[in-house]
């Protein structure tokens, strides 16, 4: 996640979560915090396309800028730079060339949430784990007659504003591993499957669940802190059930440096625990998470330590996650 006033500073900010998905590949849900000034009409169509990093867009008319205000960042942030000129494909290129990822949306502003001035857009794509530039074009839907004039001629008199964001997705296929920690409002049960085309509007839709996500790290102490997790890869018995302890440590931060403040009771996943019918052999998704109420939590900046054991093989990992409480 991402300080929300940087978004207004950049134009446009990107937020983006990882988790497991088929045949090797990471599924990244991601959300673009958009700064109104940066567009000009309700109805835009935003072109997305991701490629290794460091690696040439065909056709660039020049190198995207780095803001002075931008860093490189872990894999639930990118690095942004904003571009005033194109990176189409010149008339020079006799193949068509392949991305790893690319994709565009049309949207209506209108419909979307605002949330810290910006309009917030989710959509989701889908990579093998490595090092990626993801190009973001967005342009007034009236300017643009199809949208492959978007994606192959990204010129000054067709887009609108292009930016870029270095980004990295851990391969999530081996060994112990999680998904991103996400942070939520709320968890939402889906009674009925969405059509293929729900899904793409709505990428934190997994499964049964959808999970409404918060994109600010700042709560108040009235607040409660719900987050929750993927544990993947864990060692299981003949059943598919795993055995897997997590334990969750807090952590306050001050000028003298970092204190343990307090831990929450551990979770338990284990045959005794887990309902009879799990087994994560045939993909049934292991869920870690809690609610954690802030009111006990003094005004200041944490750090929660997530230590997710798998009993069956030894193995440990650690993740960590950064929030402050308010008044």
């Amino acid at each position: 996640m991402s300080d929300p006033q940087v978004a207004f500073r950049r134009g446009l900010d990107w937020d983006q979560d990882v988790l497991k998905g088929a045949q090797g590949t990471a599924y990244v849900p991601y959300t673009l915090r958009i700064d109104p000034d940066v567009v000009g009409s309700e109805s835009i169509i935003a072109g997305i396309r991701v490629v290794e990093r460091g690696e040439t867009v065909p056709g660039s008319a020049t190198t995207p800028q780095t803001q002075s205000n931008a860093l490189e960042q872990d894999s639930t942030e990118g690095q942004s730079t904003a571009s005033p000129a194109g990176l189409g494909i010149g008339s020079s290129v006799t193949e068509p060339p392949t991305y790893a990822f690319e994709d565009f949306h049309f949207v209506t502003l209108s419909d979307t949430q605002m949330q810290d001035d910006a309009y917030q857009i989710s959509r989701a794509l889908q990579v093998p784990g490595g090092q990626y530039d993801v190009y973001v074009a967005l342009k007034d839907l009236q300017l643009v007659d199809t949208p492959d004039e978007l994606m192959q001629n990204l010129s000054t008199e067709v887009r609108q504003a292009v930016f870029k964001f270095a980004v990295n997705i851990p391969d999530l296929s081996n060994d112990l591993s999680t998904s991103s920690v996400m942070v939520f409002e709320r968890l939402e049960r889906i009674s009925t499957a969405l059509t293929p085309a729900q899904l793409r509007e709505d990428p934190y839709a997994i499964g049964s669940m959808r999970f409404v996500v918060r994109n600010s790290e700042n709560f108040s102490a009235a607040d409660e802190l719900k987050f929750g997790f993927f544990i993947y890869n864990m060692q299981t018995d003949t059943n598919g059930k795993p055995d897997v302890t997590v334990e969750y440590n807090f952590h306050r931060q001050g000028e003298a440096g970092e204190e343990f403040f307090n831990a929450t009771s551990p979770q338990e996943f284990n045959e005794e625990t887990l309902r009879p019918n799990f087994n994560a052999e045939l993909g049934h998704q292991l869920l870690a998470g809690q609610d954690v109420p802030l009111s006990v939590f003094p005004v200041g900046s944490y750090r929660m330590e997530i230590a997710v054991t798998d009993n069956a093989s030894g193995n440990l990992l650690t993740r960590d996650m950064h929030f402050t409480v308010g008044e």
